[in-house]
Parts: structure tokens; sequence; C-alpha cells
């Protein structure tokens, strides 16, 4: 009697076929990935699928934070308006820029309290507060990145490729690349860049938003303080400066901003040195309604610096 013929099983010829078309996709992601790098329109690694947040991830996973001793937090009111230069200048401190944009305080605080441990030669903390920052902070949302990949990547246990495969978003990539290509979306944007994180604005933008404040956020202060206290660094809150015109038309007898400062004051300890808001916003040249056009981001950090210094001598006096 003749053997009956033995034909592969359908199990093992789904493996064979699956395990084939994954990896030809890799290889052809792979291959998209490079060519992307290779003409500058690749995106920074994926960690939280929004280009400037990732690219300050990727910026920070490349710096040294052994002997940096104070970083600048906020938003894009800390990311756009300083000139981290000056503070190493003349404070004589190791700064960076650890802000990404388009957060809210209680991210802030969270971010805050990942990378502080990492830092620990930190003494300083300076916040931006600025009212856009401000505007909702559902408490479901403030830990709006994985910590475990960005401490993993930030700590060479992964490599910077990683978060393409973990967060691959084709969809975004895509989009990215679209905006970058036709200059939207704030892509394209002339920068300046300090080389410590910071970029400040060399085009003007057109971008007003609506005065929204959301009251539970204040409270998330006292948190981004606690991490501060913790680090034994000092914690500096400065009012992020913003366009007279756009107070004008959204707060023009300047009620709503004085309650933002009060409300900012009283949730925190008499240990946080408060700034306050620069005086010469009045004459000085905005890039949009909030943020300052380069190069006015250095004076408004020699400013500040010259807070830091009074207040210092202040509480040595008092002490």
């Amino acid at each position: 009697m003749a053997k009956p013929s033995i034909t592969p099983k359908p199990a093992r010829v789904f493996l064979v076929s699956f395990t084939a078309i994954v990896v030809l996709g890799l290889a052809v992601i792979g291959l998209a990935m490079t060519s992307l790098g290779a003409v500058g329109l690749l995106p920074p690694p994926p960690l939280v699928a929004t280009d400037c947040i990732d690219r300050k991830f990727a910026f920070l996973a490349e710096q040294d934070l052994s002997e940096v001793d104070l970083i600048a937090m906020g938003s894009s009111g800390a990311w756009r308006d300083l000139d981290m230069r000056v503070f190493a200048e003349e404070l004589g401190s190791r700064p960076l820029n650890a802000a990404p944009c388009r957060i809210q305080v209680h991210q802030s605080a969270f971010m805050t309290a990942f990378l502080a441990p990492r830092m620990p030669a930190l003494k300083s903390v300076i916040f931006m507060a600025l009212p856009r920052d401000f505007e909702n902070c559902s408490t479901g949302d403030a830990a709006f990145f994985d910590p475990n990949l960005a401490g993993a990547m930030m700590d060479g246990r992964v490599p910077l490729w990683a978060p393409y495969i973990t967060g691959f978003e084709a969809t975004y990539m895509v989009q990215n690349v679209i905006a970058k290509l036709n200059r939207t979306g704030n892509f394209g944007v002339a920068e300046f860049d300090d080389g410590f994180g910071s970029n400040a604005l060399l085009d003007d933008l057109d971008w007003a938003p609506a005065w929204a404040i959301d009251e539970t956020c204040f409270g998330h202060l006292r948190s981004l303080e606690e991490t501060v206290a913790q680090s034994g660094a000092q914690l500096f809150v400065v009012f992020a400066p913003v366009q007279p015109e756009w107070l004008d038309a959204v707060d023009p007898d300047r009620v709503r901003y004085a309650a933002f400062e009060v409300a900012i004051r009283s949730q925190l300890s008499a240990e946080t040195l408060v700034i306050p808001p620069w005086p010469d916003a009045d004459t000085t040249v905005f890039s949009d309604t909030q943020h300052l056009r380069h190069p006015n981001e250095r004076a408004f950090t020699a400013y500040i610096t010259s807070q830091i210094r009074t207040k210092i001598d202040l509480q040595s006096a008092a002490g």
C-alpha cells in the first residue's frame, strides 16, 4: 500500500508566513526611517507622539545630567523665553532647559519628579508660570509619558531608537513628515538655539488663545514644591511674560491676571521664591501673544537672575 503524502501542517504554514510578513514589515519600516533620517524628516523618538515633547526627551537623553545644578521647567513659556547662557554667565550655574511644550502644570510637576533624581547636583528649579499652562489639569493625564521607557532611554538601558518600535504610530509619522514638508504646525519655524535646551522664536506667529483657567491647577504647585524640596533644591516661580495687546483683549482691566498671580502665590510656602512679572514686557517685541521674539529672551533672563540675586541676598540678611 502506498504511503499517503505528507502535507505541511496548517499551523506551521501560518507561522512561517506570519514571521515572514513581520520581518518584511520591519525591514520596510526600518528602510523608511533611515531614508527619512537622511533627509532630515524623521520625527524624534515617539515617546509621546507630540513632536516638541519627544524632541525635548531626545535632547535630555543626550545630556550628562550629573552636574546640572539649575533647570528650567514648565511648558513653552520656559522653552521659548529663556536664554540659559545667562544663568551660566551671571550665576555661575550649570544650567539646562528641561521644559517641553503643550503641557499643564500638573504634568510639569510629574516631569520634574521624574528628572530630579537624575540630577544629584540640582540646586535651583526655575518654574515658568504662563496662564496657558493652567487651563486643564485633569488628574488622569498627569503622567503624560511612560516613566519606565523614558527612564530606560535616558539611563542608556535601551537605545534611543527603542520608542520607534514601542510607540510606532504610522499616522503620527506621516502627519509629522507632511507638516515638516509644508512647514505647518510650527514645523520649519526659525529658532535660536542657546545650546542648553532653549529654542527662542525668530519668526512672528499668529496665535492668540482665549483666557481659560482651571482652578484645580493651582493646587498642583504644592506637588512641584514638595518634589523640589525633597531634592534639596530651591524653587523659583517666575511669571512668564505675555503680550500686553493680548491682555488688553482678554483682560482689559487686568482683574483676571491679578487673580492668577494671587492664586499662584497662595499655594506656595515661604521657602519658594516668587519673582514678580517682568516690568519691561510692555515695551518688548513678542513673536506671538505668549512668547518673546529673539533676542528679547536674554533681557528677560537677565531680569530673572537679578531678582534671584536680590531675593537670595534678602534671605541671607534675614537669616
